[in-house]
């Protein structure tokens, strides 16, 4: 599930060059950013940075937005279904 949120993510990544090297962020994805020499390096950056800014924010109990119709919502159980 994390690595096809982060793939869907990695979709919808916006470029930014800057002095010989590039920006890159999810704009969905407020504070999740990284940079690199290519843009193709910055993409792969941007991949690591965003597993652990959803995995933290998980921890923390924020809400990760919902990209591509995939999401971190969990269902709660309730005591029936955990006693089976």
């Amino acid at each position: 599930m994390l690595k096809e949120y982060i793939q869907a993510a990695l979709k919808y990544a916006v470029f930014d060059p800057m002095e010989g090297e590039f920006f890159c962020y999810v704009p969905q994805l407020q504070g999740a950013w990284a940079k690199g020499p290519t843009q193709a390096q910055c993409l792969i950056e941007l991949g690591e940075v965003l597993e652990e800014w959803i995995l933290f924010g998980l921890k923390m109990g924020q809400s990760i937005p919902a990209i591509d119709g995939l999401n971190f919502d969990f269902v709660e159980m309730s005591d029936d279904v955990e006693a089976a």
